[in-house]
């Protein structure tokens, strides 16, 4: 069986994706690599073409305890094939970003004593990272070590960003543009409101909509009944994302670490609407902390309308030095080279075990 210099480990969502494939495309020219990974459509649609595995593991529900009988069954498959892999395949160091696909092959890593690297991008750190953080190598964060406890070994790297944000380049647009984005799964909260308010904004501005797969129908009824030549357009989420916040004079989206990186890479005035259900609160604890720096608008879920959400975005559209002000103060508050510092410092553990 080939051996690996590094395992990346990946999870469900875009958040753990693709900053995977990011380090993954920075290391693979020079190193034997491979990801493991939960078998999410997202990551299925990334890593297409990479060397990779899919990991059986499950995820503990709280209150739903009939069905938790079944993930730990899971869990119990998935120790016991990371522990294979990783005793076949001996790796020099493993990267991981955490999820619940991290659980079983980090307790065999432990076993095993492979040294590991974790990141969290978000301020909040998550179970799982927080489960293998102490015993980790180095514990990455995306924000200032000051807003985490109880974990020595911190180190702030900042956030791992795709290095396709280096090169994009903003198109022209004929008027004012605005994006709204809901992530790799769309956001049906901030959709509704969009699609309630949409004739009165493209009264003033070009509408970029990153809709996801759920509303995408919708969206395309809507788009079909509009006046021809209406500046409105919608996608799900494809290579476009990377164009259409590069084009965007606002950018309206949920408040995961990953979204936040990408906007402040490109210094662009947000409004962000974190998603109420995240995981121990942390896309609002991600957002509370830029509102607070004046960094981003702020827009509770339970607080969004139509109505406030258009109030919002004529106020910055009020007065372009409210559009540059919160991307200047975005791209200050978040560090954005976390790629860098991240592969640095798996390539030096790869070359100090040789």
């Amino acid at each position: 069986m080939k051996k690996y210099d590094v395992i990346l480990i990946s999870s469900s969502t875009g958040g753990h994706a693709v900053p995977v494939l990011s380090v993954y495309k920075k290391l693979s020219p020079k190193y034997n690599c491979k990801i493991f990974h939960s078998g999410s459509k997202i990551e299925n649609d990334l890593f297409v073409g990479l060397n990779k595995v899919k990991i059986v593991t499950g995820k503990i529900h709280r209150h739903q305890k009939i069905r938790n009988i079944w993930e730990v069954i899971k869990i119990i498959v998935g120790l016991k094939q990371s522990f294979l892999l990783l005793l076949f395949n001996r790796p020099k160091i493993i990267f991981s970003k955490g999820g619940f696909c991290s659980v079983p092959v980090l307790y065999a890593a432990r076993f095993l004593r492979i040294p590991y690297f974790v990141h969290e991008s978000d301020i909040s750190m998550g179970l799982s990272n927080k489960m293998f953080a102490k015993k980790s190598i180095k514990a990455f964060v995306g924000f200032p070590t000051g807003n985490y406890s109880g974990i020595e070994n911190l180190y702030y790297s900042g956030l791992i960003i795709r290095e396709d944000f280096k090169s994009v380049k903003r198109s022209v647009m004929s008027k004012p543009t605005i994006l709204f984005t809901g992530g790799s799964q769309g956001a049906s909260a901030i959709n509704k409101v969009v699609f309630e308010v949409l004739p009165k904004l493209l009264l003033k501005y070009k509408i970029i909509h990153q809709v996801g797969v759920n509303d995408k129908d919708q969206a395309a009824d809507i788009s079909d009944k509009l006046d021809e030549g209406s500046d409105y357009q919608f996608y799900t989420f494809s290579d476009k994302q990377i164009e259409a916040m590069a084009s965007a004079d606002l950018i309206v989206s949920r408040a995961s670490a990953t979204t936040i990186g990408e906007i402040a890479k490109l210094k662009k005035a947000t409004i962000l609407i974190p998603y109420k259900y995240a995981s121990d609160n942390h896309q609002l604890k991600n957002a509370k902390y830029l509102e607070k720096a004046n960094a981003a608008v702020m827009i509770k879920e339970d607080d969004l309308s139509g109505g406030l959400l258009l109030e919002k975005i004529e106020y910055l559209f009020s007065n372009k030095e409210n559009l540059r002000t919160l991307g200047e103060n975005i791209s200050k508050q978040i560090k954005t080279d976390g790629l860098e510092v991240v592969v640095k410092y798996i390539t030096n553990q790869i070359q100090a075990s040789k």
